[in-house]
């Protein structure tokens, strides 16, 4: 998020406020998280009022099982162009910064 913005937390447990901003390819909202279903899974986020470049943080956990799934693979994508790509192995945080050339795209 730009220095000084207002910053937007979605949370995705049962009483969190993700069914706002969740579109396709998520489960229902459980206690504590919300699991993605299939190969993709879309948000859709209100664009910033200010022109800048903005930090999308992500606290998440992947599922993996020992040797049989020890990673997944998660493509970050903003109006349509791809920005980042992780290998996420255990619970975290990944960060990217989202240019405001991608961010006005949006209608």
């Amino acid at each position: 998020m730009k220095a000084g913005s207002d910053e937007l937390l979605i949370d995705f447990s049962t009483a969190g406020n993700s069914s706002a901003f969740r579109r396709t390819g998520w489960s229902q909202p459980e206690p504590r998280h919300t699991w993605t279903i299939g190969r993709e899974s879309t948000l859709e986020l209100p664009r910033p009022a200010h022109p800048g470049a903005y930090r999308l943080v992500l606290e998440l956990g992947p599922f993996v099982w020992q040797d049989r799934l020890p990673v997944q693979h998660l493509s970050i994508r903003v109006n349509g162009g791809e920005l980042e790509q992780f290998e996420v192995r255990e619970i975290g945080r990944i960060a990217c910064t989202v240019p405001w050339s991608i961010l006005e795209r949006a209608a």
